[in-house]
């Protein structure tokens, strides 16, 4: 008969073994020569400038359009409170994401009572798995949003499990802090859930709205305010930009034709984000607001403010050329759409999004990690290229991810619809329902909206993805003992 510290002992077993292969693990990463990569401070273009983030936080983050506030907001509070050694702050916040990562998705499995002979290896390979050595090694908001997402699972598990409104008012605030992160997940998500949390717990809807109040008053107050000043509801004001990439497969001479008659602007021959100068016609870039984020050209790295006041107008001038084109040529849409679909179910360490030294550090295992265990081999069975509308060449082939995710997914819907299948109680019910709403939401959104890096979309899920493998594989494997 176990003891009370024997008890103890098996609980923590697993969390000290997991604590000491990562630290080895991370180790031997940094022994092969990857380095935090803070460049995309500099050049991405969802990013602010550094200087305009360190002199006039407050200021850029209140003037910000084009991405809801949160990363931003992180980087400026970085900045300046570590100035001289924010990238060894950046290296540190992302490692501990990374070690609450794993350590949180053990936990969950724990909860669901997989056995540990699934779920202790699948947190190692989860960790160890070049997706997330190398977005941990990549300053953007994708690593920290998908700890985000495992944590608001987490704390909708424990409130069904507990019934406190403690980890309801943690759930709910990181919904926020999600939505606040990250412009794919809007207002109408949160919404979504929070009536789903409802019809699952109708005795507690006092409680249930005062814990989704403040922070859905929060993401209000942030929408009021871009309308107010921008006359743009959205917490990003690209989703035009975004939109006329998945016309792009529309043939010119169709293009020009509708530019001729006056159904769309000509800024339609221009690609999305583009610079300050292609945009002088179609949209005012020489008005001063006194607003340094929102006047600048160029951010002091000589990279495209995106932020600029004019890319407002322009934004919203593709947008009307894509609310006209799509309608108009749908198989066209369609094909952008399947591209997109094409995008997502590529490896999330894909070299069109990691192509620095980080990637060459860990050749050989994304070798063996992409070819053979994901299947990339397979372009030698099967391969094809085709041009884009601007010139741009593109690869396609197959891998075994677009059988292998489907698959996946499919299994959680019907777990989330059917959870006697599974054997899940009233928690785990809902936590596997949260976790199939999220995959459906991320897979059509995503592919509908954008056409481009689609596998770092796919990456908020990974987390998801383990744990619907571990509750597929432990639900065979107890149906096979019985």
């Amino acid at each position: 008969m176990l003891t009370d510290t024997s008890r103890k002992v098996t609980r923590t077993y697993p969390y000290a073994v997991l604590l000491i292969v990562f630290v080895a693990s991370r180790f031997v990463v940094y022994e092969l020569g990857v380095r935090f990569d803070a460049s995309p401070m500099y050049w991405f273009f969802q990013i602010l400038d550094p200087v305009h983030l360190q002199t006039k936080l407050w200021q850029s983050i209140f003037y910000l359009h084009s991405q809801p506030p949160g990363f931003n907001f992180l980087i400026g509070l970085t900045l300046n409170s570590t100035p001289g050694v924010e990238s060894l702050a950046f290296r540190t916040a992302y490692l501990l994401t990374g070690l609450f990562m794993v350590l949180g998705f053990f936990f969950i499995l724990e909860k669901l009572r997989i056995s540990r002979y699934v779920s202790v290896p699948l947190a190692i390979f989860f960790m160890i798995s070049p997706p997330v050595i190398l977005f941990e090694n990549w300053l953007f908001y994708t690593y920290p949003t998908t700890l985000l997402l495992l944590a608001a699972a987490i704390f909708l598990y424990l409130y069904f499990e507990r019934h406190t409104w403690t980890p309801l008012a943690l759930f709910f605030i990181t919904l926020g802090a999600i939505i606040i992160m990250r412009s794919l997940f809007t207002a109408v998500w949160f919404v979504i859930i929070f009536i789903g949390v409802l019809l699952h717990d109708r005795k507690n809807i006092r409680t249930i709205v005062v814990c989704a109040l403040p922070p859905l008053l929060v993401i209000a107050c942030l929408h009021v305010k871009n309308q107010f000043i921008f006359q743009q509801p959205t917490l990003s004001s690209w989703l035009g930009m975004n939109l006329m990439k998945m016309v792009s497969t529309v043939p010119q001479e169709k293009i020009d034709a509708h530019i001729e008659l006056g159904d769309v602007s000509a800024i339609v021959r221009v690609q999305p984000f583009g610079t300050p100068e292609q945009y002088r016609e179609f949209a005012v870039f020489d008005t001063t607001t006194g607003i340094p984020v929102l006047d600048t050209w160029y951010k002091s790295s000589g990279f495209p403010n995106y932020n600029h006041i004019g890319y407002v107008s322009v934004s919203r001038q593709y947008l009307d050329a894509a609310r006209f084109l799509i309608p108009k040529y749908p198989a066209h849409y369609g094909l952008s759409v399947v591209k997109a679909c094409y995008a997502y179910l590529r490896p999330s360490c894909d070299s069109i999004i990691f192509r620095g030294n980080n990637r060459e550090r860990l050749k050989g295992w994304i070798t063996i990690y992409q070819n053979y265990l994901l299947g990339d081999a397979l372009k030698m069975v099967w391969q094809t290229t085709y041009t884009n509308r601007f010139g741009q060449q593109r690869v396609v082939h197959i891998n075994l991810l677009y059988v292998f995710i489907p698959l996946l997914y499919i299994w959680c819907l019907i777990s989330a619809l059917r959870p006697h299948r599974a054997r899940l109680d009233k928690a785990g019910t809902v936590f596997v329902q949260f976790v199939a709403f999220c995959i459906v939401y991320v897979t059509i959104i995503g592919n509908l909206i954008d056409v481009s890096e689609n596998m770092r979309f796919r990456f908020l899920l990974v987390p998801f993805t383990y744990i619907v493998l571990a509750l597929m594989l432990n639900t065979l494997i107890k149906r096979r003992q019985h």
